[in-house]
């Protein structure tokens, strides 16, 4: 991926290669076109050319994900491993990655957006993908995360996007606590409300959406831990 990613990545990368006996391959910002406005990417290549592609995975660094994956395809069309253009579009556009920037809506329920944004990266992606997909507009957060982590970093990113921060604990021993998470952190004037459990911050946020005021996307983000107790506990249950 010579270009896209730190030189540094790029030569522990092509020691691994000579290591095991494998050629490494790049892929530069010349192989596709990224529409950030849109979310649509064009591909060309010798032998792979793919126009207006939208990856179901939402976000700006997924383009360059599915260019990546597209590149890696052709590669294997070239060494006795077919797969067709077709089978390649569906892939990319089919795709179900849960807790990635992944958008549940119900009817007569507010939208409800699930993303892993357990680091500075992440929540800088979520952010972004946020203002792509609901341009002019805040979302409710809910979040929980874990220690050791570059929270103020995290919260730099999310806080523009944030009408509130409520912050839940989470069903692990590396759940930060919150009175000591609220004080030491700038939260850039962002409301905060520490709440004692995802399904009683939910509920609230919910009501919110009562007001023709107050309607906005709820957000359930930060670890992992959070939003897999969302997947068992709303979704699968």
């Amino acid at each position: 991926m010579s270009g896209l990613v730190p030189a540094e990545a790029s030569v522990i990368l092509k020691k691994k290669a000579k290591l095991v006996g494998t050629k490494y391959q790049t892929i530069s910002s010349r192989d596709f076109k990224a529409d950030k406005t849109k979310l649509l990417l064009d591909y060309r290549s010798d032998n792979m050319k793919i126009s207006h592609l939208a990856p179901s995975l939402k976000g700006t660094h997924q383009l360059i994900n599915a260019a990546l994956v597209i590149k890696a395809a052709s590669i294997l069309n070239t060494n006795r491993f077919p797969l067709s253009k077709r089978a390649i579009i569906h892939g990319i556009k089919s795709t179900d990655w849960p807790g990635r920037f992944q958008i549940v809506e119900k009817k007569g329920q507010p939208t409800l957006i699930l993303d892993v944004c357990h680091n500075v990266g992440g929540s800088r992606a979520f952010a972004d993908t946020f203002r792509r997909m609901f341009p002019h507009r805040k979302a409710d957060i809910i979040a929980g995360f874990v220690k050791k982590k570059e929270h103020q970093k995290m919260i730099d990113e999310l806080a523009p996007v944030a009408a509130r921060f409520t912050l839940v604990p989470m069903k692990t021993h590396r759940s930060v606590e919150l009175a000591e998470f609220i004080k030491e952190m700038d939260w850039h004037g962002v409301e905060i409300i520490p709440s004692g459990s995802l399904r009683s911050a939910l509920a609230t946020a919910k009501k919110r959406q009562l007001s023709p005021q107050q309607t906005m996307p709820i957000a359930i983000i930060g670890s992992h831990y959070l939003v897999g107790e969302f997947l068992e506990g709303f979704i699968r249950s």
